[in-house]
């Protein structure tokens, strides 16, 4: 099959789940190309500090018109069979109108990645003009459905190896630093399982990355576990295999969804403790491929069931990075929609 041309409308931030997809469609022998419309849009802004400010909450539509200009002349030039926006994206509706009267036989895919609840007029009024809604959650797709969106797909997040990991002969090294650890931004519920993790299990090495955690935790006994300086890229997957346990306490908008942790802490070589996770039970297996805990009582049994059994955690973290990148890879979900 003849590669495609498809541009992706996704910021360059080297964490943007877009440039995940644009390594999958290269790879996979489309002619692909990029569009930053945040980037486009911040030379039109006015103000400095205040005015980017401004925008974000109350967003300026002389600016976005001028930035989808700029988007507009690049899809005429570009000829795109396939157009990919990922994210929130301020695209407008007339943008594409416009691109679809220039080239017929356009396709549009919009991907939600992200609970409905952080859904924005910007992104359901574009429903009309948009030929795939993928979203990373089945149990959205009915709602997209009543939103106006014509052909809605399940597209959950993946995980991509060569994003996490500069050498796979280093996936399996068995040496850790850490017993249990989380990355990822501070939350309530996500303090309160760590709190309750150090209290029963006081001698555990114990790790938190993530930001602002220094400033939000509320329980001051955390400070010492805490590092405040994320983790992107092999980063993130290089600190993922110094832990026996990665902790995998997914946001409660995201229910019954996974997300993009999921599947990152398997592609990085990882042992994975989840909170439950309906839409992914039946294809990750508790006890082959992760394990799953219901409360937080039941998350330190586990924890202590783990660190019990090194090597049913070993088979288990190699089962769960091959199942990866056997059937879940960025790779794949891009066949759901090309």
């Amino acid at each position: 099959m003849m590669g495609k041309k498809v541009l992706v409308i996704t910021s360059e931030s080297s964490y943007a789940v877009g440039n995940l997809f644009i390594k999958a469609l290269i790879d996979s022998g489309h002619e692909v190309s990029a569009f930053d419309l945040f980037k486009s849009l911040s030379k039109y802004i006015r103000g400095g500090f205040i005015g980017k400010k401004v925008n974000t909450f109350w967003p300026v539509e002389a600016w976005r018109r001028k930035a989808n200009r700029e988007l507009a002349v690049f899809i005429q030039e570009f000829k795109p069979d396939h157009l990919f926006i990922s994210g929130d994206n301020p695209v407008n509706i007339g943008t594409l109108a416009f691109a679809h009267s220039i080239l017929p036989n356009l396709r549009v895919t919009q991907f939600w990645p992200d609970t409905l609840v952080n859904l924005s007029m910007s992104v359901t009024h574009m429903s009309s003009q948009v030929d795939i809604m993928a979203s990373y959650s089945s149990t959205a797709l009915e709602q997209f459905k009543a939103m106006g969106y014509r052909e809605c797909v399940w597209m959950p997040f993946a995980g991509d190896v060569d994003f996490l990991v500069e050498q796979e002969s280093e996936v399996f090294q068995e040496k850790f630093d850490f017993d249990c650890s989380f990355v990822g931004g501070w939350r309530p519920e996500r303090e309160r399982a760590l709190s309750n993790i150090a209290k029963s299990l006081p001698s555990i090495r114990l790790k938190i990355v993530g930001p602002l955690w220094s400033k939000k935790v509320r329980n001051k006994s955390l400070l010492p576990f805490i590092d405040d300086k994320p983790k992107y890229g092999k980063a993130f997957g290089a600190f993922i295999r110094t832990s026996r346990i990665n902790l995998n306490i997914i946001d409660d908008t995201n229910f019954p969804a996974a997300n993009m942790r999921f599947f990152e802490i398997p592609a990085a070589g990882g042992l994975q403790l989840s909170s439950s996770c309906p839409e992914q039970a039946n294809l990750f297996v508790d006890g082959e491929h992760l394990f799953y805990f219901s409360d937080l009582e039941n998350m330190v049994e586990k924890i202590a069931f783990i660190l019990a059994h090194p090597d049913l955690a070993t088979k288990i973290r190699k089962q769960s990075h091959q199942y990866i990148k056997d059937h879940h890879t960025y790779h794949h979900r891009m066949k759901l929609i090309l």
